[in-house]
């Protein structure tokens, strides 16, 4: 995870998130594994502004 965030250095903004218990297949696990969790925060993810980096 740490390396994906490095790569996205020139993006607006990166934010990691470390789900516990969470496999490859969280998007299709329980919610007790940690898909309630990552569907929360794809929405909020998705519910912010789109934000700009300014061009340089």
């Amino acid at each position: 995870m740490t390396t994906l965030a490095q790569d996205l250095s020139e993006t607006a903004s990166v934010r990691t998130v470390t789900i516990p218990e969470a496999t490859h297949y969280v998007h299709l696990d329980r919610p007790e594994r940690g898909r309630g969790r990552l569907l929360a925060e794809v929405i909020r993810t998705l519910a912010q502004p789109a934000v700009t980096k300014a061009a340089h």
